[in-house]
């Protein structure tokens, strides 16, 4: 159905905020009809990338100083990378009582994968080592591949590394019984 994923996100969503491990990125996944839209909303420093057939690229902005410093053209991004002021964040939350929230909204289609992860796996790999495990891997091969390689670049010094990732795919017709579904949530 598609909605089989939404039940998956808001549950890594909960778990993963429980555990203060991605404190300010969302996804949810919203039926308008036919069209199917994915809903980010961020604010610091997790990401989340959209990986489709020939295209992967990341949907968030930081909200750091050298990213700020990056759009002024002050830093390069090999700088930024680099910067010993990397994780200086500009925008939190918790710090304050009011938080300005970073929204987009992303159209899905069918066979579409967004990754949401930590600065612990952006950090210490690539966006493009990142993108080329999203494009060339099934999930469930690529999330634990990414995770390993995170954790041997950064070694002893290694961030906290975070990812849930989903995958998009539309219910064929006489499918729409697969997967998770939310359809009877209200019967029990």
């Amino acid at each position: 159905s598609p909605w089989s994923w939404w039940p998956i996100v808001l549950a890594s969503s909960a778990a993963l905020g429980i555990l203060g491990l991605a404190v300010g990125t969302w996804l949810f996944p919203i039926g308008l009809g036919v069209l199917v839209v994915a809903i980010v909303g961020w604010v610091g420093d997790s990401r989340v990338y959209l990986a489709r057939p020939g295209e992967v690229r990341q949907l968030t902005d930081d909200h750091t100083l050298v990213n700020y410093q990056v759009k002024q053209g002050v830093l390069t991004p090999d700088q930024a990378r680099k910067s010993k002021m990397k994780h200086v964040i500009t925008r939190a939350v918790g710090h304050r009582d009011h938080v300005e929230v970073d929204i987009r909204t992303i159209p899905l289609q069918h066979g579409d994968k967004l990754l949401l992860c930590s600065d612990g796996l952006w950090g210490a790999l690539s966006d493009a080592a990142i993108c080329e495990q999203m494009a060339r891997q099934p999930l469930s091969d690529a999330v634990p591949e990414l995770v390993e390689q995170a954790l041997r670049s950064a070694g002893p010094k290694s961030d906290n590394v975070t990812v849930l990732c989903v995958e998009w795919e539309a219910a064929e017709d006489g499918d729409a019984q697969s997967g998770v579904s939310t359809q009877n949530l209200g019967d029990q």
